[in-house]
This record gives structure tokens, C-alpha cells and sequence, in this order.
């Protein structure tokens, strides 16, 4: 049940949006898909789900259990896509759309949906245009995680929404993960909050995807080594370094791998978080202090 797209690409004008992607999403997975705005994240959720086609390329596939999934609606209905563009009509009643999509997916979850309205006190019988931004992001939530859809794509799921809320929201992203193992796809920009959820992150960067490491991985493996510049220089010279941050004869530098033993004194090393490790390879060096 893998999604896997091969080679591609998309273009607007002259701004290629996505550049040659190749990737597979397995079945049954949370992942994080992270970048920075205009990185391509967007677009690349839209065309898997056939609201934007891709470039015209030969090379170009992408395919669900080795299927044509483009301009395929058997295999399209298994993928659902919650962003910030509103398809519903705006005047058309919240439990309204839940009951349109469960005619277009199916067997929609009307027990988590009733938990979820509830914990989040939702009330239904309010049409679209009346809720507040947070309040038609939670609609849009509950439609998106009560669907059977085997691939849902969350992008930007917490527009709006306050601390409280989200947190409800990551809550019952597990629920519903245990409840019906699929694949969950989030894309945002508060990524220590999603750092606990997902098993694989994706980092997208001018249209290309430059990374894709396990939570379990990083936290093994991603360190931050901390001290007198020259020193902390020196001591990661061979290691695989993937970013660091200068302050006055400060620094920290940031590695994947097994460290050299002893660590000098002077220096000490911290376990580095998915934010840290989204920074470094995303930012560009004119960003950062020097």
C-alpha cells in the first residue's frame, strides 16, 4: 500500500515550485513533511491529491499499491487533503459536510466525530461562515481524521487554533491512529509540538526534498556540541556536521553520528531536536550569526 512518486516536478512560469521529487510514503506511518514558506510542501500535497497537476514529464510517476494515482478516482478516494483553502460552501452547516463526506468517502466515524465536536465544543449546527478561523480549522480537523481514507494529508491542521486546542488535536490524532492505522502526512511550522507524534520527518527546501531521517535516529545519533569555537572546531573536523550557530568565541555545532571519545572538558554535548535539525539544514548561511 506504499505511495511512491518518482521524478517529480512543477513549475509556475518561470518558479519551479518542485524539482525532480522522488519519495514513498509507507502505509500506516505519521510523518512530519517540513520547510520553509515556499518550499513546495503545499504544491506537492495539492497534486498528489489532483487539485494541481504536475509538469508534463515522461519520467514522471506516482503510483498507490503500483496503480496510476493521478486522474484515478478509485485510487484518489483513499487520500484525503485537509488545508487552509475552504472547498465547502461557506453557508452550508457543519454537520452538513460531515454528512457530504461521508457520502463521498464512506464510513465516516461518527463516534470519534461526536467526541471530538464535544471535547472541543464544536457546535454543528453552525454554518461555515459563522465560525471563528480556529473553529472552521477544528471542522476541518474532525472531518479529516473521521474519513477511511488510508493516506490523510494535514497541511497546516493548528491554523488559529491556541495552545489548548492544539494539544486536544495531537491527542486525538493518536486516537485515531490506534483506532485505524493509516498514514498521517503533517505539515507545519510548530515542530517541536509535532516532534513526539511522528515517526519520519521529510525536509523540503526550494522545491527539493533534501532529507528523510526517523524521530528514533535523530534522537540517537543528533547532537549539538557546545564551547569555545576553536575547540568545538576542532574536535568536529572529521564528524558529519550539518549546521552551527557562532556567538562571540562561542559556538554550536551540529552533528550525526557517534562522537570521539573522550569529549574534552571544555566542551559539552546535548541531544539535538527535530527544530534544531530543520534550522541548520534549511537555513541559509546569510541567515545565520556570525
Amino acid at each position: 500500500m506504499s505511495l511512491k512518486i518518482k521524478h517529480l516536478s512543477k513549475s509556475f512560469g518561470t518558479t519551479e515550485s518542485l524539482k525532480n521529487v522522488s519519495l514513498t510514503f509507507e502505509p500506516q506511518t505519521i510523518y512530519g513533511l517540513l520547510g520553509r514558506n515556499g518550499a513546495g510542501k503545499s504544491t506537492l500535497m495539492s497534486i498528489l491529491n489532483n487539485r494541481i497537476i504536475p509538469n508534463d514529464n515522461s519520467e514522471t510517476k506516482v503510483t498507490l499499491d503500483d496503480e496510476p494515482l493521478l486522474e484515478n478516482d478509485k485510487q484518489l478516494s483513499r487520500l484525503f487533503l485537509m488545508s487552509e483553502v475552504n472547498l465547502y460552501p461557506n453557508n452550508m452547516r457543519v454537520k452538513t459536510i460531515f454528512k457530504w463526506t461521508e457520502r463521498f468517502f464512506g464510513d465516516f466515524d461518527w463516534d470519534l466525530a461526536q467526541r471530538m465536536t464535544d471535547h472541543f465544543n464544536l457546535n454543528t449546527k453552525k454554518r461555515l461562515q459563522s465560525l471563528s478561523t480556529g473553529y472552521r480549522t477544528i471542522a476541518k480537523i474532525i472531518i479529516a481524521l473521521c474519513t477511511p481514507s488510508d493516506y490523510v494529508f494535514l497541511d497546516e491542521p493548528v491554523l488559529g487554533m491556541d495552545a489548548a486546542n492544539r494539544k486536544l488535536f495531537y491527542s486525538f490524532i493518536i486516537e485515531a491512529y490506534e483506532k485505524r492505522p493509516r498514514t498521517f502526512v503533517i505539515s507545519t511550522h510548530i515542530i517541536d509540538e509535532i516532534a513526539s507524534l511522528i515517526e519520519t520527518a521529510i525536509v523540503i527546501n526550494n522545491g527539493e526534498i533534501i532529507s528523510q531521517i526517523d524521530i528514533d535516529e535523530l534522537q540517537m545519533k543528533g547532537k549539538v556540541v557546545s564551547g569555545p569555537q576553536e575547540d568545538a572546531t576542532i574536535y568536529t573536523a572529521n564528524l558529519n556536521v550539518i549546521g552551527a550557530d557562532y556567538l562571540g568565541g562561542s559556538a554550536d555545532i551540529y552533528t550525526i553520528g557517534d562522537l570521539p571519545k573522550p569529549v574534552p572538558a571544555n566542551l559539552t554535548v546535548s541531544g539535538m531536536t527535530l527544530q534544531n535539525y530543520f534550522v541548520q539544514l534549511t537555513t541559509r548561511d546569510t541567515d545565520k550569526l556570525n
